[in-house]
């Protein structure tokens, strides 16, 4: 049986663990780049210095599917998850970071229109390697 939406929210809040205070000025910054092209290094790294939540998506994928396929149609429904995530945590005032692989210029169209719903700031951050470093990590 496939989850509503209200549950795939309800289980990745709880996915996340504590959640750190809320902001004043709370931000969403969404980092775009291939794997192994340093994302997850980057967010832990940013988070270890300034308090924001992870959302890192092929883990929140694995929280919602157990044996994840890749189609579009799970592709749809965990983003939805996630959108639904961002803009409730959002609401809190409660900053962001989302770590997604290979993200289009489509793909974050959504995650505009959250941030700007909430009234927050928005930073894009493109991860680029060589082909060469890349495949050296993977």
């Amino acid at each position: 049986m496939p989850f509503t939406s209200e549950d795939d929210f309800k289980l990745l809040l709880s996915s996340l663990g504590e959640l750190p205070p809320a902001e004043k000025c709370p931000f969403l910054v969404i980092l775009v780049g291939l794997p192994g092209t340093g994302k997850s290094t980057f967010a832990k790294y940013f988070t270890e210095r300034i308090p924001a939540v992870i959302l890192e998506s092929d883990a929140l994928r694995k929280t919602l599917i157990r044996k994840p396929v890749y189609s579009n149609t799970e592709h749809i429904r965990v983003f939805k998850a996630i959108h639904e995530l961002m803009t409730k945590l959002l609401k809190q005032r409660v900053s962001l970071i989302l770590d997604a692989t290979s993200m289009t210029a489509k793909d974050r169209e959504p995650l505009y229109s959250i941030a700007s719903s909430q009234s927050v700031k928005r930073f894009i951050v493109e991860m680029d390697l060589s082909p060469e470093i890349i495949k050296k990590r993977m």
